[in-house]
């Protein structure tokens, strides 16, 4: 085998190996920390609606413990709604 040979091989063989070892040396870059999550704030303008309702079918003295004469029945139905709109600052 011819020296030169030899001498090329082992230097090549050298300068490939040691190239991790520089690459240990160079600085890291790390990406910036994720800002943080916006906070939930209730501010802004709203709009809604409500409604309900009741019903009776319901029989009652008018005075606890008077003559059955007092019984009165009670029947009725009511409904009751509306919108609504806002703005919370």
């Amino acid at each position: 085998m011819d020296v030169k040979y030899w001498l090329w091989t082992t230097s090549i063989a050298a300068i490939v190996a040691s190239a991790p070892a520089y690459a240990a040396d160079l600085p890291t870059y790390k990406a910036p920390p994720a800002p943080p999550a916006p906070v939930f704030t209730w501010t802004g303008g709203y709009l809604g609606a409500a409604a309900g309702g009741a019903w009776t079918g319901d029989t009652t003295d008018v005075v606890p413990g008077s003559p059955p004469l007092d019984i009165v029945y009670l029947n009725g139905a009511g409904v009751v709604g509306g919108p609504y709109v806002g703005y919370n600052w």
